[in-house]
């Protein structure tokens, strides 16, 4: 009988394995994401793509140099990758990657999910999307309105990779104000990089004690 159960338990798991077949927006690919065709009028401007912590020196991987060579994040970077820029009320505006010949290295998936952190002060309204039509449509999951310094996981169903022209996130200003420079990461933090950050909080506290 425990035989029976343990392999009933083997199969289950590599069911559940099989079914496993969301993409999950990982920081390699965030790092590509640039500002795509948008609704609205400007201003709608993506200023830096940045590295978690974010200070001044961290890797960016776009750069309007409108904040200088080394811009600093200037909030508290809850996720991997960072974005920055401004956008006026009434605007959305699309932030992601595009391919006119579709995602064949992401043929295997077919769901597309993203942990999203508003690090800004005020509340924003966010969507994950995909388009087939070069943005003309969009399939999002969402909106959600994520309050300062909170975050939240979106995912969209029935993904055909293949045939995606876009693919990421939008975002909108609420509340009122008339524009705002948004601060916006995305993908977890690796636990091995936090427990690395914790261990030498430790050690420093360890040789604060002894020095």
């Amino acid at each position: 009988m425990k035989r029976f159960l343990l392999f009933t338990l083997v199969i289950c798991l590599f069911a559940v394995q099989a079914d496993a077949a969301m993409f999950e927006l990982d920081a390699p690919t965030a790092r590509q994401f640039t500002q795509l065709p948008s609704a609205g009028p400007a201003p709608n401007i993506l200023n830096y793509v940045i590295d978690n912590d974010g200070s001044s020196g961290s890797t960016t991987y776009y750069n309007d140099l409108y904040y200088g060579a080394n811009p600093d994040y200037g909030y508290n970077m809850q996720y991997a990758v960072g974005f920055v820029g401004n956008i006026a009320a009434g605007n959305v505006m699309n932030i992601g990657i595009h391919s006119s010949n579709g995602f064949a290295g992401l043929s295997s998936f077919d769901e597309f999910g993203a942990a999203i952190a508003n690090d800004n002060l005020d509340d924003y309204r966010y969507h994950l999307f995909v388009s087939y039509d070069n943005l003309a449509t969009k399939v999002t999951a969402g909106p959600v309105d994520i309050t300062p310094q909170t975050s939240t996981f979106l995912s969209i169903s029935n993904v055909d990779f293949t045939k995606v022209t876009d693919f990421g996130f939008d975002i909108e200003i609420i509340g009122g104000n008339p524009s705002d420079v948004f601060h916006t990461s995305v993908v977890p933090v690796p636990v091995a990089v936090l427990l690395g950050i914790l261990g030498l909080s430790a050690a420093g506290i360890k040789l604060r004690k002894f020095a």
